[in-house]
């Protein structure tokens, strides 16, 4: 299990407001890392990183973004 240190900048990854993306600082790890954190994580750390995001501990969750399409190429 990874030793879970801090987190920021919490952004719904759905609409349906079920997936959290975060900068996640792991002590076995020297940089923030990217992190999809939902309920239903197999591993204890991103269960625990989706209850405090919920709770507010990481600050406001951002509004899901859904991704623009790219132009088609001739």
């Amino acid at each position: 299990m990874l030793t879970f240190e801090y987190a920021k900048n919490p952004v719904y990854g759905n609409a349906e407001g079920t997936h959290i993306n975060l900068l996640v600082k792991f002590k076995e790890f020297e940089i923030e890392l990217p992190f999809g954190a939902n309920a239903w994580d197999p591993h204890e750390h991103g269960q625990t990183i989706y209850e405090k995001a919920v709770a507010g501990e990481f600050g406001t969750i951002a509004p899901f973004v859904p991704p623009t399409e790219l132009p088609q190429e001739v």
